[in-house]
């Protein structure tokens, strides 16, 4: 067995796998900043601050990694452990509520001319 030849192949191998996770991550962040992008531009449509437009973007996008953590546990809710289902439901419930209503400030500042 040729130790180095090996080393090198898993060098190899690390470097691959960090390149694809970091290539992920960008995907993932692409993603996440066109649903806030499309999110602000529904409602910039309406000439609204830009400030309020922005804040409601992010206070809809931020908690999504929890979002989709949820998803994923009610959807394999069979398989998960008691501790499984404890972290993502307190992970959820810390992060999500705050930013709905921050959001939901936002939104009556949004249309309080319309009411």
């Amino acid at each position: 067995m040729n130790y180095r030849a090996d080393c090198k192949l898993n060098r190899q191998d690390v470097l691959f796998r960090s390149s694809v996770l970091q290539t992920e991550a960008r995907v993932f962040e692409w993603q996440d900043e066109f649903l806030k992008n499309k999110i602000a531009a529904a409602f910039a449509a309406n000439e609204l601050e830009p400030h309020l437009v922005e804040d409601v973007a992010f206070h809809m996008t931020d908690w999504k990694d929890d979002l989709d953590q949820l998803v994923t546990l009610y959807q394999n809710i069979d398989r998960a452990s008691d501790s499984e289902i404890q972290k993502v439901i307190i992970g959820f419930l810390a992060h999500a509520p705050n930013h709905i209503v921050a959001a939901r400030k936002e939104r009556d500042m949004l249309f309080e001319d319309t009411r």
